[in-house]
């Protein structure tokens, strides 16, 4: 036995007592308790209450690049339990599976934070031990269910369940009682089974389980769930509450059944859609600009849902069309369509093109494209593009590309209109209690502010902590809702063979998926919702960067639901703000919470008090500026609490610099099977494993993208 010692959210140390494997009877865990569902027609039947987590940790070897475990733990009922090897491990779940009984049909639960890396070390021991495993993953390698079938063994992702990694979980749960360790245990250390661990060393890979075990137990308890009802990721709590609210709705399935998509209609719906848009000011990139303002757009896609979308399926179209047909035809109908567009350029002053490369169907055979960092921004030799749109992207298309002549072709046509009313009310429900909190916490801080006594201000700290906590959680819900409307009901199929390696990715049977879509009660939502929800979010992006100085080229950067400019003239912004606000009273767009009306859309000030003094970017999803607190830094594959800190000043953000600490790590994936290393004169037993490789980050440009950069810095 040993000590593990714990920090709880005071700040206080606690110590809890560890049991290597060896000493720890299951005859201690006798609650022999199920959450049942005999009439369910899958299996399992009931699942063991038990609450169990598990986690390992694991050393690289550099030069060969491959890893081991050396330690794992467990937290079963509040036990602490430990051990060195993976035959340790099987024996001991082979004794929990039997103590309760358990088999394909009575399921033991075991939670893990990053069950992805942990599956690629146990998935050969368990295949080994007790047969046949199966898999629910999202992407090869990405499994959010493991399942032993025959030994009643099912191990979970909790990441993908809370979408946060476990230190803000522990923080940002409320019931969590201990904050996971960190900084405790060097990685790049060689350590082997059996290594004497010090008790900082030690607590740090016990307190994992510990942390994860409180979260498991206080998320069942703050949303009254078992095993059955537990979502398996972060947007099933939403899913399940629009699902309730859509069957409230005797109404509902009818709609839904109206909206069914066909084969050719769901490929171009596939075709068309695309996310938020993102894109750099090619006139300023590498250039740091002093003085910018921010702009962020209030809830911009919940907003967006408010909008008219097609409410009958799509049907083809007989008549040619030409644009005048086009104008005619979208304020009626919903329109989806494929364009060929000959010679396409964009206008002058327009810094941010709309047409991405990546959705182009005739890439590759197009001729050659000028390329804006993923943006069609000419045609070098006069070629033709071809892209499947929505009536709102060739409206943005028509504004900012010039082109010799555009056929329109395969048109679909749908019923315009606004979501049910039982969808619209849900969004609502979570925008009006976000409202609320805020407002709560304006008034918590302001109290705080006036307090006197020590004992008051601790009270108010500690009410001010729960406010907050469930501020973020209802934010986190509403951003939650554009990736369920977006979700693609045909998913390809990633499974593991009989040895229990990965297979190759199998495609999906679009029509027998669509099928099974299509008549499944649990199935609600309109794939073609969400294509639009994310067109319609584009299309108010495209009023937000004109109001903040698309014209005149002040709009430096743009992402998804915000702008941030150069010189902002508050004359057009407080137009467009004005302009939403009607449409959102037209729309019911808006709560009212104590007097104060809060509207969907409206674009907000973010750097009303304080300017950013400088900002810099070098392309989509890189930038860094600095404002009152300092140094921050966005770059997709930087570790952003890091970044700040090695970059040290904007002047050293430029194509070469490279980003070693804040690089991050990439993992390299060993498909072994069973076998013997030796490491330090130890016998390891080790099978399939991941190495964790430090990694770095270079800031740099294509060939392409520099030659424009300097094109048009010449004409800045």
């Amino acid at each position: 036995m040993r000590v593990c010692r714990l920090l709880n959210k005071e700040g206080k140390k606690e110590l809890i007592r560890a049991y290597h494997v060896n000493e720890f009877s299951v005859v201690w865990l006798s609650n022999w308790d199920y959450y049942e569902r005999p009439n369910r027609k899958q299996a399992p039947k009931r699942y063991c209450k038990n609450i169990i987590t598990f986690d390992i940790e694991s050393t690289t070897l550099k030069e060969q690049k491959v890893g081991f475990m050396y330690i794992w733990t467990m937290c079963i009922d509040g036990y602490l339990i430990y051990g060195d090897t993976w035959r340790q491990w099987l024996d001991f779940m082979d004794r929990l599976a039997d103590w309760f009984e358990c088999d394909n049909q009575t399921r033991l639960v075991c939670w893990i934070q990053n069950l992805a890396f942990e599956t690629q070390f146990m998935k050969d021991f368990l295949h080994d031990a007790f047969g046949d495993c199966e898999v629910f993953a999202t992407d090869k390698r990405k499994p959010i269910k493991f399942i032993v079938p025959d030994k009643g063994l099912e191990f979970r992702c909790t990441y993908r369940l809370s979408n946060m990694n476990l230190a803000a979980m522990a923080k940002n749960e409320l019931d969590v009682e201990h904050l996971k360790l960190v900084g405790d245990l060097d990685y790049s250390k060689i350590r082997v089974p059996g290594c004497k661990l010090s008790i900082q060393e030690f607590s740090y890979c016990g307190s994992d389980t510990v942390v994860l075990y409180e979260w498991v137990k206080a998320r069942l308890k703050e949303y009254k769930d078992d095993f059955f009802s537990i979502p398996v990721t972060s947007t099933g709590y939403v899913r399940r509450d629009l699902r309730a609210a859509t069957k409230k709705d005797r109404r509902y399935r009818d709609y839904f059944k109206k909206n069914l998509m066909t084969e050719d209609v769901y490929t171009m719906l596939k075709e068309a859609g695309r996310g938020g848009n993102t894109h750099a000011n090619r006139h300023y990139v590498g250039r740091i600009m002093k003085n910018i303002d921010s702009f962020d757009e209030t809830s911009a896609y919940i907003f967006a849902l408010f909008k008219k979308y097609p409410i009958t399926k799509f049907t083809r179209y007989g008549k040619p069309v030409n644009v005048e047909e086009f104008k005619r035809l979208k304020t009626k109908y919903c329109m989806l369509f494929r364009i060929v567009l000959d010679n396409p350029r964009v206008k002058p002053g327009v810094p941010m093109p709309y047409i991405p490369v990546a959705k182009l169907t005739n890439k590759g055979r197009c001729g050659k494209v000028v390329n804006d960092n993923g943006r069609v921004l000419a045609m070098q030799d006069g070629g033709q593009i071809y892209l499947t749109v929505t009536e709102l992207d060739f409206d943005i298309i028509l504004n900012e590309y010039d082109f010799d002549h555009v056929a329109i072709y395969d048109v679909y046509t749908a019923r315009k209109g606004y979501l049910p009313r039982c969808i619209r009310d849900e969004l609502l429900k979570y925008f009006r209690e976000k409202c609320e909190l805020k407002i709560k916490i304006k008034k918590k801080e302001a109290a705080l502010d006036v307090a006197i006594s020590s004992e008051r201000k601790k009270e108010l700290r500690a009410e001010l902590a729960e406010l907050l906590y469930y501020y973020q959680k209802a934010k986190n819900r509403l951003n939650s809702i554009f990736g369920l409307m977006y979700t693609d009901p045909v998913r390809d199929l990633y499974e593991i063979d009989e040895e229990a390696n990965w297979k190759d990715v199998q495609k999906a049977n679009i029509a027998e998926a669509l099928e099974k879509y299509n008549t499944s009660y649990n199935s609600y939502l309109v794939y073609a919702h969400g294509v639009y929800c994310t067109a319609y979010a584009r299309d108010l992006l495209e009023r937000v960067i004109e109001a903040t100085g698309q014209g005149k080229n002040l709009c430096l950067y743009c992402d998804t639901d915000s702008s941030k400019c150069l010189l902002a003239d508050f004359e057009p912004i407080n137009k467009l703000n004005e302009e939403i606000k009607k449409e959102a009273e037209k729309i019911g767009a808006y709560v009212d919470v104590e007097g104060q009306r809060f509207y969907l859309g409206v674009l907000e000030h973010e750097t009303k008090r304080s300017k950013y003094s400088g900002f810099i970017t070098q392309g989509a999803k890189k930038y860094a500026y600095t404002d009152k607190d300092g140094l921050h830094v966005t770059v997709s594959g930087v570790v952003k609490a890091k970044a700040p800190k090695e970059l040290k000043s904007l002047d050293n953000f430029k194509v070469g610099f490279v980003f070693r600490a804040a690089g991050g790590n990439t993992l390299v994936y060993n498909d072994e099977g069973i076998h013997t290393i030796e490491v330090n004169g130890v016998k390891i037993e080790t099978a399939s494993n991941a190495a964790i490789l430090e990694d770095t980050y270079t800031i740099g440009h294509t060939h392409e993208y520099e030659r424009i950069i300097n094109l048009y810095a010449e004409k800045f």
